[in-house]
């Protein structure tokens, strides 16, 4: 995400909680290697599409995981902890 490149992951973990399927990357079943080779398969195929989720991938890093938004995060907490 962070390097604009297209994301392939399993549904498995918090992976589902991060990508955001056909949009932020594509998810596939765990332990399922021709849905792996389709996803890949689909990126090569349409150039179009792998850039579109290229893009959103990395708004959505820059949006929610970036160091900003996690040192903001850790402030935050610590302020929450500090003041009870």
């Amino acid at each position: 995400m962070k390097l604009k490149t297209p994301v392939i992951a399993t549904k498995t973990g918090g992976i589902p909680e991060i990508i955001d399927d056909n949009r932020t990357g594509i998810l596939c079943e765990n332990e399922r290697p021709d849905l792996l080779a389709s996803a890949i398969k689909s990126l090569l195929d349409n150039p179009l599409l792998s850039k579109q989720i290229s893009e959103s991938g990395y708004e959505e890093f820059k949006n929610r995981f970036s160091a900003d938004i996690f040192i903001n995060k850790h402030i935050e907490l610590y302020s929450k902890i500090k003041r009870n």
